[in-house]
């Protein structure tokens, strides 16, 4: 409604009459006890003495205050930029004397941005509040995009499965001698093997020549 009276260029007869006409509810109950006592003050209502009266009631200084300390201790945390970006602004209007140019909000931002965003933009000292956050989502999406390069090397690597390796070696050498330990020993030599013995002749034992 503010824009409205802005552009409408409203004085402020005006614009409390057009404001308490939008008023509902809880809001319309207390603007008609609340007119009474204002008007025994003074006659004449102003936009000001309205706004602080509504705010006074709806939306007390104290919750300002926490709001505004919230706004002066806000990083960005485990947040993107853009949802760090959106917190931001949002406080921003409960602290505006802590941001009344420029310089100052695009500090402000900047202060509360994680260490490894920050080392790199205070560097290029931008005094811009949108030069800041264009850098800081430019570096953000660099920093997505080199983790994400390297979890796909990592994930395409096939590790060597050493110990199923290992597994294989003894229960190959423990069929062997269970193949040896169940056959029947030679008659001749006593010995297990298999094939015709060749003790009493002059053939080689392993090829047989």
């Amino acid at each position: 409604m503010e824009k409205i009276f802005r552009v409408l260029e409203c004085t402020d007869h005006q614009k409390v009459t057009c404001a308490t006409f939008m008023l509902q509810g809880e809001a319309n109950m207390w603007w008609k006890t609340f007119r009474k006592i204002l008007e025994a003050q003074d006659p004449v209502i102003t936009w000001a003495k309205f706004l602080e009266a509504l705010y006074e009631n709806f939306f007390p200084e104290s919750l300002r205050e926490r709001k505004e300390v919230e706004f002066l201790y806000l990083t960005q945390g485990s947040d993107s930029v853009m949802a760090y970006k959106k917190k931001f602004e949002e406080l921003a209007w409960f602290a505006l004397a802590h941001i009344d140019t420029d310089a100052k909000k695009a500090k402000k931002f900047l202060r509360g941005l994680n260490p490894q965003l920050k080392g790199s933009i205070v560097v290029l000292k931008l005094r811009s509040y949108a030069e800041v956050l264009e850098r800081a989502l430019l570096l953000e999406d660099s920093q997505r995009g080199t983790i994400q390069g390297n979890s796909s090397k990592v994930q395409g690597k096939r590790p060597i499965d050493s110990q199923h390796s290992r597994d294989d070696r003894p229960q190959r050498h423990q069929r062997t001698h269970y193949e040896q330990t169940t056959q029947t020993p030679c008659r001749t030599c006593g010995k297990h093997h298999s094939g015709q013995c060749r003790q009493n002749s002059d053939n080689c034992y392993r090829c047989g020549g």
